[in-house]
Order: structure tokens, then sequence, then C-alpha cells
């Protein structure tokens, strides 16, 4: 943040740090005549007082100068003030970034969504910004659009088929049925489903791809013949949930999944013989 805001302090800043540099000279002096007579060397310290016989006395009038000045107390509000300016010109600095970027973004700001896909949240209080489950310790805009756009190659870079992915997904849900009981069109926990579906596509399949690949199953149903329908349940706190980025938005706890075909035109089989 920088670049934003930085004009109203300037002459408040320049004040108290001139201040402080006249302080910073006195200090340099005062200190290795205390250090020498606080360690018992007093003829060192002697000789120090006789280069300089006020030392002690200009220090004692450069705080008083500094306290008379109130020259903090104005840069400390200058800056608290110009702080806050700053935060309200963050949003729209924030967005014309990723708009130059390339990066489209929907929500409500301090969150968004980016390429429908990647959830990144702005908390100014705390000066850092959440993305998936990471999380930036800084408000520095070019390296959260250089962090999002990393992250967004990453997770869409992959290939996707929808179809394919629907059938995989049935399979996964149709063994988290047979595990807790159940027909289908029943709700289980998306993170059984998630545990389920990674032991058929391997350790390298995260939750991010998860989440990801159920966006795209649900943007791929708009337009082409997918074999199933996944309903989506929200959880009742994002800590037992999976964020999806679907039109039912938000933290997903339960998923169940609708065949529009059978289980044999799929190649899934009904849980439990059903």
């Amino acid at each position: 943040m920088s670049e934003l805001g930085t004009d109203s302090v300037s002459s408040s800043l320049r004040n108290a740090m001139e201040e402080v540099r006249r302080l910073r000279s006195l200090v340099n002096r005062t200190l290795p005549l205390l250090d020498a007579a606080r360690r018992g060397r007093l003829l060192e310290a002697a000789s120090l007082i006789r280069k300089n016989p006020r030392v002690l006395q200009e220090m004692h009038q450069g705080l008083k100068r500094l306290v008379d000045a109130r020259s903090m107390p104005r840069a400390e509000q200058d800056i608290k003030e110009a702080i806050a300016e700053a935060k309200l010109k963050y949003k729209d600095a924030l967005e014309r970034a990723f708009a130059k970027a390339g990066i489209s973004f929907t929500g409500v700001w301090p969150t968004y969504l980016l390429w429908d896909a990647l959830e990144l949240q702005v908390d100014l209080d705390r000066e850092r910004v959440r993305i998936v489950t990471g999380r930036l310790p800084s408000l520095d805009i070019p390296q959260i659009v250089r962090t999002s756009r990393r992250l967004l190659e990453e997770l869409l870079a992959r290939p996707f088929d929808p179809a394919a992915f629907a059938t995989i997904l049935a399979g996964a849900y149709r063994r988290a049925l047979d595990a807790q009981g159940g027909d289908w069109g029943d709700y289980v926990e998306i993170r059984k489903l998630f545990q389920k579906l990674a032991q058929r596509c391997g350790p390298s399949y995260t939750i991010r791809y998860f989440a990801i690949d159920l966006f795209r199953l649900f943007r791929a149903s708009c337009a082409e013949s997918v074999p199933v329908v996944v309903e989506l349940r929200p959880a009742g706190a994002p800590a037992s949930g999976i964020f999806v980025a679907t039109s039912c938005g938000g933290y997903i706890g339960g998923v169940a999944i609708r065949p529009l075909t059978t289980m044999v035109q799929l190649g899934v089989p009904a849980p439990n013989g059903v």
C-alpha cells in the first residue's frame, strides 16, 4: 500500500524525521559517556566530559524540544488518517490491478471470485489476504495478482472431461453410500466423498482440484449432456465444508447425486445392489 495516500503525511513526517535525526545524534554522543560510567570506567567518562562538557544537558534539552514540538503526535495522527484513506482507495486499486492483469472477477468487496474459480478475501484490519486455504501476510497488490494468476493457471490448466469426471464422481459417491448406507439422491459428507474420489484419482488429487472440478462440472452441465445431477448442501461451518464456486456459492458440506441415465450406462453399479 506504499503508493496510496502518502502526500497527506509528507510534511508531518519530514518534521518528525528531522527531530528524530537530531535526537539520534545526541544519543550517539551521550551513550558512550553513560556506558563508560556504568561500567566503572570513570577516567574514560571524565575524558568524554572534557571533550563535551554539556553533552548531558544537550541530551536533556533535545528530549524536551522533541516533547514540546509535538511533532510525533501530529505525525502519528496524520499517518493513521492516511492509512484509513489508503484503505478506502485499496478496493479500487486492487480491482484495477485485476482488470489490467486480465483476471475477471465477481463478488462484493471484500470477497471476490476470480475467473469463477478462486475465492479471494481481503482482510484490511489484519492486513492480509486469504486465497483458497492459504494466506498472504501482506496487502501488496502486485504480489496478490502474481499469486492469484499462478493458482488460477495451476487449477484451470488441467484437462477436464465433464462426462468422464461425472462417471468417476458417481463411482466415488456410490462407495460413500456403501459406507454409510443409503440410496441414490441421499446426501454424503463432501469430505468423505473427496476421500473416496482421491482413492481413485491418487494422492496428487487435492481438495483444491476437487472443488474446481465440481465447479467445472456445474458449468458444463449448463451446456453439455452430463449423465448426473449433482445437488449441494451448505456446510454448517467453513471448517466442515469445502468452498465450491457454483451458483450456490460458499462452503458445501454435503453432496447428493441423481443419475439422468441408468447406472449400467454410466458403468457404475447401484449401491448395495439397488
